[in-house]
């Protein structure tokens, strides 16, 4: 999976805000940020936090992209495995309605594992 069209992962649910985020000319964590901000309706405290998450969780998924360009496979665990936990890290910053749609947004339906203790 490329970097530049991870952010798109999430559904196209709107395209309008597509065309905006496309018109800003946004980075992949900025353009996660707004998104998630429209999808789920973040408070300030919510947003800023999200925006520190998705810069660095891209920056890992890039790390990783750049450490097994030669192995896919590993490549998908490492990113998947960046995913779970800044999913359950999002358990702390969203509520469980936020966490559910984002997880339905991200097409991971696994809400019930994040949502339970480690």
């Amino acid at each position: 999976m490329q970097l530049a069209t991870f952010s798109q992962g999430l559904h196209k649910t709107d395209d309008r805000l597509d065309k905006q985020v496309l018109a800003m000319n946004l980075n992949g964590p900025a353009m996660s940020t707004v998104e998630m901000q429209r999808e789920l309706l973040l408070n300030d405290e919510q947003f800023a936090q999200v925006t520190q998450m998705n810069q660095v969780r891209y920056e890992q998924l890039e790390k990783a992209e750049i450490a097994f360009a030669q192995d896919p496979i590993q490549c998908s665990k490492m990113m998947r495995d960046i995913n779970l936990e800044n999913d359950k890290a999002l358990r702390h910053v969203l509520t469980q309605e936020q966490l559910r749609h984002f997880l339905e947004l991200e097409g991971r339906q696994n809400a019930r594992f994040v949502s339970e203790k480690d």
